[in-house]
């Protein structure tokens, strides 16, 4: 039998499983981040 403390801590572990997922899934799309984001910025001779 699963004791009754590991059923109380579950939605708080499902809750931290989405957020990881959520998290990822948004750095790996980079959602609303600059198209030039990471490039160095050559100023151009006048």
């Amino acid at each position: 039998m699963i004791p009754s403390f590991f059923l109380k801590m579950l939605p708080y572990i499902f809750t931290i499983v989405v957020l990881i997922i959520v998290t990822r899934k948004a750095l790996a799309n980079r959602v609303g981040a600059p198209g030039a984001l990471g490039l160095h910025y050559d100023r151009e001779e006048r």
